[in-house]
């Protein structure tokens, strides 16, 4: 079992750009690797050092992909600045869920998606405790969202970026079933068996139903 440094976040950052020199931290993620909203490192972040800690800590990092619920309607209807501002609160509070930890940090992707990179994971419940403090932080601000977890089993960055995409949405659709009522299921039941009839893919029919109340055109009230 190896040992996490006092920043293992810097001696990563060092032999990844290399260099008699190389920044330090603060003055990467400032400098270049950056999300300007939130202050938050970015993508280009993660793409350069998540492969490296991996590399150099196997089997003590794990990955929480994170997407909130509702983001778009605030900013449809409360202005891009609204939306702004809520992403500001989001990454503000999943910082303090995981200040206590230092290696952890936490990405912003772009628009909604962040991921939160955890060093020092070493079993489930380790990983379980951590998603079960992040999801809450997550909770407190607006209409909060869905965390998916995955600890490091040996892939390469991208597959385990996959994989924590793939447990969230998991996590997105259980929640969205345990919020339908009897009568919503029964619906989707029924536009699914009309949907299967009329030839139709089912991830067309929203846009179609978009695109027909564009038109002024109300579907049928009445399933037969």
């Amino acid at each position: 079992m190896s040992t996490i440094h006092h920043d293992p976040m810097q001696r990563v950052v060092q032999e990844v750009l290399g260099g008699s020199n190389p920044p330090s931290i603060e003055q990467l993620v400032r400098e270049r690797h950056t999300d300007q909203l939130t202050g938050l490192p970015n993508r280009d972040w993660l793409d350069r050092c998540l492969p490296q800690m991996l590399e150099e800590y196997p089997g003590e990092v794990a990955l929480l992909a994170l997407d909130l619920d509702g983001f778009k309607e605030i900013n449809d209807t409360q202005g891009h600045p609204a939306g702004d501002q809520h992403l500001q609160e989001v990454a503000t509070n999943l910082r303090t869920s995981t200040e206590d930890r230092p290696g952890d940090v936490v990405v912003r992707l772009s628009g909604d998606e962040f991921f939160i990179v955890l060093l020092g994971i070493h079993t489930q419940e380790d990983l379980l405790a951590v998603t079960g403090r992040v999801q809450t932080a997550l909770d407190a601000v607006g209409n909060g969202g869905s965390v998916g977890s995955v600890r490091h089993d040996g892939e390469n960055a991208q597959a385990l970026r996959h994989r924590a995409d793939q447990s969230m949405l998991a996590v997105k659709k259980k929640k969205k079933l345990e919020k339908a009522t009897p009568e919503q299921r029964a619906a989707c039941q029924d536009i699914g068996a009309l949907a299967t009839r009329a030839g139709l893919n089912l991830r067309d029919v929203p846009l179609l139903l978009v695109a027909l109340e564009e038109e002024g055109e109300q579907p049928s009230e009445e399933l037969e």
